[in-house]
């Protein structure tokens, strides 16, 4: 078996236990605050959506290209900003 099969394995395994322990812990705190038997099952439902989409609930969204078709050409800002001394980045090389 070969590495990425065997990451993948690994991978699976440890996303299996992570949504079993988020959908116990959402069954046992529902059921603790004595919600009924749909709203039990729609929290269930809707925990094991977020975990099928691999990624954590705030997470940024993956960056995307800029579309620089039709967009003006932008100016470059000046080498010295004047009123602030020159840092390194500003000086010319």
């Amino acid at each position: 078996m070969g590495a990425h099969a065997k990451a993948l394995v690994v991978t699976t395994l440890i996303m299996e236990v992570t949504t079993l322990v988020a959908l116990t812990a959402v069954w046992a705190l529902l059921s603790e605050l004595h919600f009924g038997r749909q709203v039990i099952i729609g929290g269930l439902i809707a925990t094991g959506i977020a975990a099928a989409d691999h990624r954590p609930i705030g997470a940024p969204q993956p960056l995307q290209p800029p579309n620089l078709i039709g967009t003006p050409a932008t100016k470059h800002p000046p080498a010295h900003r004047p009123g602030r001394p020159a840092t390194r980045v500003d000086r010319p090389c």
